[in-house]
């Protein structure tokens, strides 16, 4: 019987994902390969992944002693524990209070799948490595990777604040076509490891007898997940990969381990009946025209939506971004009423987990309506708790600073706007250029001279520039002493090799902004050395849930970053300032569209006191509904 013949079989009994293919990550034959899954143990791979990558590099040695603990950091903030009646591996409970070896951690983590040596290699480690192995191994045929690595195994607070790992079968084949083709002594440990994996029920059961099967798999409540690369002696290696979430084949308790979600408290508020979604059309007047290299705008014109249990509401925004992301009103309306309300579906607001994996699986693209509903669904259950948005994603901080931007205009036009900004409190200006490359070198220098030294200025082109023309405007101004602390996107968003041809030549720092959308968009600016910091932006990248994924892999990496927004209200730029509250970025964030609004539609949020915004202290967003 094939595959496809089990897959029909099982139809609508559940959940089920299949990547298989060759070794070189060409797929053969896929089937829902790209729907993430709970990863439960699965995530350990790309742990020992990040673990050989660091000591590679010479920052970890792989015999370092490790003292054994049952105290870590939550993501969420606060401690947990490993619960010890549900990991099935004893030897590394033995050694409570005891120090051993790193890679007797490892072993143990890949080969008898113990929770406790993962948390403590995950602890070495660092989560952002382990989700950075895993997001770099994504496969040239994924289009819109969801797999993650956000904390460790039975970190119950970050749980509850809907922080998970997710693990898809395209994901895991990602990984393990990465360990299968890595060179050197590490690949081989990899390798090794995997093969003596002592839970063996899945994938090796169905194959003949004595053959070589690297594999890693992983159980928890309805989960049953396998993935290996397999070595028949008279045919290629292959990969296989099966995820499932399902009531079908459920082991007992004996095996049914990792990570219960059962274990979690109930809500702080209750109720489980699902979710209503409606969708507001508002229109709010901007007290001056703001224009770019793309577009003049007179109006933020938006499309809110509210996710209600009936008793709260949770708030998101999708703008309109014609420009960039291509997202109209009507389309992210349609989305939202259609594929994401069909998703969302049955569901109630306790999953907050489930409810954003199903929000990025509803349709292709749309990223501004899955930006509204991910932050929505946040913004709900904050509310549900009783906290703040930025309190619910782990953070104490009541503001946080933004730029202002001068939009295009003549040089007087700008000196006169720069001078104004700066006695409105803000102390760093974005200047739009772009149009025209011959004169945007005297704009900037009558900015600069009208402001004076102290405000810092930054640039944003916008795509505005060749690359030729972008080397020769930055130079002529760092030769003219402007002190620009960066330059956004100067080039067109494709031309990663122009933008990398322009961070090559000059001294100010470049900023990738349309360039990057999602995790492959950012890998491959790291990879080329294409910009020295990223402009994460929720409508770009579909919501707090993927903008947090951004921000931990570019810091992972040693690029800057910033968090900005669209031309949007108090709602979705009240979301991002919430999110910079609870990640920091490297520098002065850009979330002064709100600013802009003579009236805001919506009651409550957040307010602008020059370049501090003050979050809410009311529960979520603080927004307390529609002004019109």
């Amino acid at each position: 019987m094939g595959i496809a013949e089990l897959l029909r079989q099982v139809d609508g009994a559940g959940e089920f994902g299949v990547w298989l293919g060759r070794l070189d990550g060409t797929p053969v034959f896929v089937h829902e390969a790209e729907r993430a899954h709970y990863s439960a143990s699965t995530m350990k791979l790309p742990v020992a992944m990040a673990m050989m990558r660091k000591v590679d590099a010479g920052d970890l040695s792989i015999f370092q002693p490790v003292a054994v603990h049952n105290d870590f950091e939550s993501a969420a903030g606060g401690r947990f524990g490993v619960n010890p009646d549900e990991d099935e591996a004893p030897k590394t409970w033995k050694q409570l209070g005891k120090k051993v070896p790193l890679n007797w951690l490892a072993t143990e983590m890949i080969t008898r799948s113990s929770n406790l040596a993962t948390d403590l290699v995950l602890e070495q480690v660092g989560i952002l490595a382990a989700h950075a192995a895993l997001a770099e191994a994504t496969l040239p045929s994924s289009p819109a990777p969801e797999s993650k690595i956000q904390r460790g195994i039975d970190d119950v607070p970050a749980a509850r604040a809907g922080i998970s790992n997710l693990m898809s079968p395209a994901g895991l084949a990602g990984v393990l076509v990465a360990v299968g083709n890595q060179e050197g002594e590490s690949g081989e440990y990899l390798r090794e490891l995997l093969a003596g994996n002592q839970w063996n029920g899945e994938i090796p059961a169905l194959l003949p007898k004595r053959t070589r099967v690297e594999h890693k798999n992983g159980w928890d409540t309805r989960i049953r997940h396998d993935g290996g690369i397999v070595r028949p002696k008279d045919a290629d290696p292959f990969v296989l990969v099966v995820c499932t979430t399902s009531d079908l084949g459920r082991r007992g308790a004996a095996a049914d381990r990792v990570d219960r979600a059962r274990s979690l408290e109930p809500p702080a508020q209750p109720g489980g009946s699902a979710v209503k979604l409606t969708t507001h059309l508002v229109s709010a007047p901007l007290h001056t025209p703001f224009v770019t290299a793309l577009r003049t705008a007179t109006h933020v014109e938006s499309l809110l939506v509210e996710v209600s249990d009936g008793e709260h509401s949770g708030w998101g925004e999708a703008p309109q971004v014609w420009k960039v992301t291509g997202d109209s009103l009507a389309g992210s309306q349609a989305c939202i009423e259609g594929p994401i309300t069909t998703a969302l579906d049955g569901l109630g607001p306790d999953d907050l987990t489930e409810a954003l994996r199903r929000v990025q699986g509803a349709a292709v693209g749309n990223l501004g309506a899955k930006d509204a509903v991910d932050v929505a669904l946040h913004d709900l259950a904050a509310r549900r708790r009783g906290q703040t948005l930025h309190g619910f994603l782990g953070s104490t901080v009541g503001e946080v600073r933004t730029d202002v931007t001068l939009s295009v205009g003549d040089a007087d036009a700008l000196a006169e706007a720069g001078t104004a900004r700066v006695a409105d409190g803000f102390d760093v200006l974005k200047i739009k250029v772009g149009t025209d490359a011959a004169g945007d070198i005297e704009r900037v220098r009558r900015v600069r001279d009208a402001i004076g030294p102290e405000p810092r200025l930054r640039l944003d082109a916008n795509q505005g520039w060749t690359r030729r023309e972008a080397v020769t405007v930055i130079r002529a101004l760092e030769d003219a002493g402007c002190a620009i602390e960066l330059v956004e996107q100067p080039v067109a968003a494709a031309d990663l090799d122009g933008m990398a041809w322009v961070t090559d030549r000059v001294g100010t720092p470049i900023l990738a902004d349309e360039s990057v959308y999602g995790v492959r968009d950012l890998v491959a600016v790291i990879r080329r050395g294409a910009a020295d910091l990223v402009n994460v932006k929720l409508a770009k990248c579909g919501g707090l849930a993927p903008a947090r994924t951004l921000l931990e892999l570019a810091r992972e990496h040693g690029l800057g970053a910033i968090v900005g927004c669209m031309m949007e209200s108090h709602v979705g730029v009240g979301a991002a300032a919430a999110l910079v509250s609870a990640y920091p970025t490297t520098t002065v964030n850009d979330l002064d569209a709100a600013w802009w609004l003579r009236d805001a539609p919506v009651t409550g949020g957040i307010r602008y006191d020059g370049s501090l915004i003050h979050l809410p202290s009311a529960p979520g967003l603080g927004v307390t509904g529609l002004t019109v």
